[in-house]
Parts: C-alpha cells; structure tokens; sequence
C-alpha cells in the first residue's frame, strides 16, 4: 500500500548520483506491476475454502506476501506452523524489527503441527522454485520428516517461477500430484 518515493531518488540524483543498478525479475518487461496487495482475493478465496490442511510456499524474502497469508491464516483460525530456514530467519527478523505483525500464539512448532486438526492448519515454507533441498521439494519426494502430502491438503504456489526454474517448479508439481 506504499507508493515509491520519487522525489527522495530525485534528491539522491541532485547530489550527483549518476545510476542506480538494481535487479528485478522481468525488469525488461513493459508496463507495470499491479500492486503486491492484487493477490490477496485470491489467496483469501483459496485459504477460506480448503477444507483440509493449506500448505502455501513462497519467497520467504517477500516480507509483504508473507504478511498477506499470516494475517489470512490468523482471519481463517488458522496456526501456522513454518518450514525452510530461511522462511523462519526472515519471519523472525521481520517480527523484531516491527515490519511483519504477528501474534506469538498463530505459530505451531512443526513437530506439534500434526496434533491440529487439518481444517485449522497452514503450512508456510520455502520451496517455490523447485530448490532440490528446498522443504516443498522434499515435502514432494516424500523425504521430510514432519510433514507428508494429504490428498485433503490445498498447495498454494504464491510465486512465479524465475526464468530457468520452470522444469524445476514443474517437477516439484509432478512429485506432489
């Protein structure tokens, strides 16, 4: 909900800032990008409906989106419990420094996440593109050791696959179908 503050660039600029390099994925597509927030109808559709467990995956590094599914998770009576180290350094450091809102009591330790019934569980982890050690994939190859695939389950891919991640994020499908 934030709008980008050009007027603090064009000051950079005025102090003799010649360029800024940044990378994005599809930076060289025109046009623009719809606001993050243009997600969150069809999350909440998917997260209010699924009568079982949901399992969501996406870039931990997306402060925003994964700020969408916990307050999703907590409006749908819903615990979270966390899987991908990362998914948990970034939670965790975002909740300290006050950019993510989220009570102690929405999370589950995945070692208890069973003991929920699977109507009031959310799965949050690491995965979307396929990484081979990422927890979705081995969630996929039947290989972690907290969390196996239920046909009940509802696995929501909130992210684009990067360009050359395509097969991996395919195969990881394949291995959950």
């Amino acid at each position: 909900g934030e709008h980008f503050d050009l007027a603090r660039l064009a000051e950079h600029g005025e102090k003799g800032v010649l360029c800024l390099f940044s990378d994005s994925t599809n930076a060289e597509v025109p046009g623009f990008c719809p606001s993050e927030r243009s997600v969150f109808p069809s999350l909440e559709k998917h997260i209010s409906q699924a009568d079982g467990r949901v399992i969501v995956t996406t870039f931990a590094s997306s402060i925003h989106r994964v700020s969408m599914v916990l307050e999703l998770a907590l409006k749908h009576g819903r615990k979270v419990g966390l899987l991908g180290r990362s998914m948990l350094n970034v939670i965790a450091k975002a909740r300290e420094l006050g950019y993510m809102k989220a009570p102690d009591e929405l999370f589950v330790p995945i070692k208890q996440i069973r003991d929920l019934p699977d109507k009031e569980t959310l799965l949050l982890m690491t995965g979307s593109q396929g990484e081979p050690m990422a927890a979705l994939s081995r969630i996929s190859r039947g290989e972690h050791q907290h969390v196996q695939v239920k046909t009940t389950d509802t696995i929501i891919f909130s992210a684009s696959p990067i360009p050359g991640n395509t097969i991996s994020v395919v195969n990881t499908i394949d291995s959950l179908m």
